[in-house]
């Protein structure tokens, strides 16, 4: 096993793990102890993104280097999230403190998978993928991002025509469109560079973006498997579960690669 795939195993596992408790084990509680199991789990996912992604922020000088402004806005979502995630259990009526942070959420992460997918680019060797072929996967990754998403657009859609602005909610709804299409370079990017320490950090970060699809089509995948309560939460914390601890791997593979790059760098002086 590579040293790098450990990460992947690591992160699978996690995703498996947390699976099996909602199912075999939170089922069977009472529904206020099944709100309090969520909170806490979603919560701690929130916070161990953050915390990977500023260590890999920080790594990169957080804002002076492109990589480190991509991981800095990483852990600035992270924050955002699960400040939001907080504040809608404890504080539900602080409307302007939730749309801000789900906002900022927002922004943040759509900035951070746009710097990501313009790294080969950033570095000189934009060329080693077809604009052409980077054309049609990106169009194909925002067919399948409005598909996923139409339920919700349509939704949004229907609010500004009524007169009910909700800017967090439309915000968000975009930025997964905007996010699932950047998934495409993303994975372009991955298979490029296959068998180097940064195809890892792609292939990661798309594996992320895909946690996001499941929680944002977690209503469509639970009617699949079921429908149901317990079928919906399941789901929607998979989806969690995948973005995050992926998105944790991704981090933590950046921090390895760059300290095995210095330790090459010190061989060689």
């Amino acid at each position: 096993m590579s040293f790098f795939s450990r990460f992947a195993l690591a992160a699978a596992s996690a995703v498996v793990l947390i699976l099996l408790i909602d199912v075999l084990v939170v089922g069977g509680l009472t529904a206020d102890s099944r709100a309090w199991y969520a909170f806490l789990v979603r919560a701690a996912l929130y916070a161990l993104a953050a915390v990977a992604s500023a260590i890999a922020a920080a790594k990169f000088g957080w804002w002076r280097e492109h990589i480190g402004r991509a991981w800095t806005l990483f852990a600035l979502e992270f924050v955002c999230l699960l400040v939001n995630y907080i504040l809608r259990r404890a504080a539900p009526d602080a409307r302007l403190a939730l749309e801000a942070t789900l906002v900022a959420a927002n922004v943040a992460q759509i900035g951070a998978y746009w710097l990501m997918a313009r790294i080969i680019s950033a570095a000189g060797i934009g060329y080693v993928i077809s604009r052409a072929r980077r054309a049609m996967l990106t169009a194909a990754a925002l067919a399948l991002a409005v598909a996923l998403c139409h339920v919700s657009l349509a939704q949004q859609w229907g609010l500004l025509l009524a007169g009910d602005i909700r800017l967090g909610s439309a915000i968000s709804v975009l930025a997964d469109v905007i996010t699932f299409t950047l998934a495409a370079p993303l994975a372009l990017s991955a298979l490029a560079l296959r068998g180097g320490q940064i195809s890892w950090i792609f292939g990661f970060l798309t594996i992320s973006v895909f946690g996001w699809m499941i929680n944002t089509g977690a209503p469509s995948v639970a009617d699949l498997l079921g429908g149901g309560p317990d079928a919906l939460r399941s789901t929607r914390l998979a989806g969690i579960a995948i973005a995050t601890l992926f998105n944790t791997a991704a981090a933590a593979a950046q921090v390895a690669a760059s300290a095995r790059a210095m330790k090459g760098v010190e061989a060689d002086a």
